[in-house]
């Protein structure tokens, strides 16, 4: 005999949200990487690194696809529970409602895997800035400004390019 889980319909309604708002967030994630790879992989004549392109492109469609089955299956299950609710809106603060574990299950594995694939995007992504991306890989400097006292003020100023932007400003 198994037990099943019950669970409050908002419980479900709020993991519902996150889900949904996590796999836009892959989404545009997704979406993000594909655009870096497609600017950069015709400077390439080095098959293999071809090769792992379309290998991460190839990888970021398959994601692609499995997203929008989680939304479909997510929205189809809030969906129920919204007919429930209004069906019976006195009772749904009352009853419990079947956890929806294998629903969880498949998030929490879609979610194991797509970091396991951004790791390796992310082992790989340097490599090709380190040999064939041209331009500025790491920018820096100081600035000393005086105010009208004779005070010095020291900016630390620092960009790191690689295909992705990061910009630092610190006063020191």
């Amino acid at each position: 005999m198994s037990t099943k889980t019950t669970i409050y319909l908002s419980d479900l309604h709020f993991e519902h949200q996150q889900w949904l708002k996590e796999l836009v967030f892959w989404e545009d994630e997704i979406a993000l990487y594909n655009k870096r790879l497609e600017e950069i992989i015709g400077r390439y004549t080095d098959v293999s690194i071809k090769a792992e392109m379309e290998h991460f492109q190839n990888q970021f469609i398959r994601h692609d696809e499995v997203i929008d089955i989680l939304k479909h299956d997510v929205r189809k299950h809030e969906s129920q529970l919204v007919k429930y609710a209004q069906d019976h809106p006195v009772a749904i603060e009352h009853v419990h409602f079947n956890d929806h574990t294998e629903l969880r299950d498949r998030m929490e594995t879609q979610r194991k895997i797509y970091a396991d694939l951004k790791t390796e995007f992310y082992s790989f992504y340097p490599r090709i800035c380190k040999t064939g991306l041209r331009g500025i890989t790491t920018f820096c400097f100081i600035v000393v400004r005086f105010d009208r006292n004779g005070d010095q003020t020291f900016f630390y100023f620092g960009v790191k390019i690689c295909g992705l932007f990061v910009f630092k400003l610190q006063v020191i």
